[in-house]
């Protein structure tokens, strides 16, 4: 047997997409049409493998192995990268922070944020991908990392966690806090949640809750929003199920998006691409520019402030009526970062008002309180922008809610 022969038969294994999803995958959600290209990289294999048996006059076909050989160099090239990526950055990344942030950035689609990653829903504006489990027809992804319908029955001997917030609860911190829980109590088994999802606010979470959360039965329930919250604010015509602001989310379509998920040498050539021509792939947008209407403004009013003051009161409430323990956290924020002047002139004032909130739900619900703005606000090394955490500042959320779970799992004996 050839060496040639050899790499392709080991080629060929790696790609068969039923293996190469379960061993190589760095994509979040269902199949969006990378399995066809999957499929037909393991039939030129294939072909090819029979090409190389064939191979005795080799003077007749010397010239051509350079195409054989193209390829496996190629597709070498892209399961090592996928096997580095997979395996070795998430290691790296728990010692230092700069590995992980590069494996969060090459797996959440960076130049592809709103297509891959969120598809519309008909009561939450958006989630994360939602479709069928692979290999289990009645089983589906809710649209949170990992969290299958499946999962809604509670293991025995589990204390389940559930986290609600937006971005701030959505890039990180809960997977952290599992690891904590469970270092620093053993005996248990733990089961942490992330119902987190990017740029939702308390109204997004409230619906959450009741539609999703709910079902799952969480021993614990931590609910970390605020500065999502602004969103609804400073536009006219206040009503309270915000439809005076947020309106249907329309995702545009993008370029190349199978592709884009099927290989991981073509990403990063992509992001390469698309540091310089920002425009290439997909037009320049936010997400506001989606899910809002036209016409806010940075005037806000204190009465605004009611729809998450009664959005914590309903979580409360019925958190209690399932025999959840709530535990409620404030926004820590960066005092030299910023998002813009005007922009900052009222979301600073806008979450410390909101910080006070909740503290002083804390106190009317009798919850457990983890207030990350007073252990982290202006300590830069926590975060990545004006609100988001580093990888420091999640493992700091993760270790402040977890000491807070786990002094009430020991003076209550849960």
């Amino acid at each position: 047997m050839s060496e040639l022969t050899a790499i392709l038969i080991i080629l060929s294994i790696l790609f068969l997409p039923p293996l190469h999803r379960a061993a190589f995958s760095l994509e979040w959600g269902a199949d969006r049409g990378e399995s066809v290209f999957r499929w037909a990289v393991f039939l030129v294999l294939l072909l090819l493998l029979v090409f190389a048996f064939d191979n005795s006059d080799r003077n007749r076909i010397g010239s051509l192995l350079i195409v054989p050989w193209g390829i496996v160099l190629v597709c070498s090239l892209e399961i090592a990268a996928r096997g580095l990526s997979r395996y070795l950055l998430p290691v790296l990344g728990r010692r230092y922070p700069v590995f992980q942030k590069i494996y969060t950035y090459i797996t959440e689609n960076p130049d592809n944020l709103y297509y891959s990653r969120y598809v519309p829903h008909p009561f939450l504006q958006f989630t994360g991908p939602r479709g069928s489990v692979e290999g289990a027809k009645d089983d589906s992804y809710l649209g949170f990392r990992e969290i299958k319908l499946s999962d809604r029955a509670k293991p025995a001997g589990v204390i389940r966690v559930a986290c609600l917030g937006g971005s701030t609860t959505a890039d990180g911190y809960p997977e952290m806090l599992q690891d904590y829980l469970q270092r620093q109590m053993p005996e248990r088994r733990f089961q942490v949640l992330n119902f987190g999802m990017t740029w939702w606010s308390s109204v997004h979470s409230t619906i959450n809750y009741v539609l999703n959360v709910i079902d799952f039965r969480p021993d614990y329930l931590v609910l970390h929003d605020s500065c999502n919250d602004h969103h609804y604010r400073g536009f006219p015509g206040l009503r309270g199920d915000c439809a005076h602001a947020y309106r249907l989310f329309l995702i545009p379509q993008t370029v190349g998006e199978a592709l884009f998920r099927f290989s991981l040498l073509y990403r990063l050539g992509r992001i390469v691409l698309t540091w310089k021509f920002p425009r290439l792939f997909r037009p320049q947008f936010e997400m506001k520019d989606i899910g809002l209407h036209q016409g806010k403004t940075f005037h806000y009013q204190e009465a605004e402030l009611y729809i998450i003051e009664r959005n914590i009161d309903t979580i409360c409430t019925l958190a209690k009526s399932q025999n959840s323990t709530v535990c409620l956290t404030t926004m820590p924020l960066s005092m030299e970062r910023t998002f813009g002047e005007e922009h900052d002139r009222v979301y600073r004032p806008h979450t410390r008002d909101v910080n006070e909130i909740i503290r002083n739900k804390a106190g009317v619900f009798e919850c457990l309180m983890a207030d990350f703005d007073l252990e982290m606000s202006g300590r830069e090394e926590m975060f990545n922008d004006a609100v988001h955490s580093s990888v420091e500042g999640n493992g700091m959320k993760a270790r402040l809610v977890g000491d807070v779970l786990l002094s009430d799992i020991q003076r209550t004996g849960k």
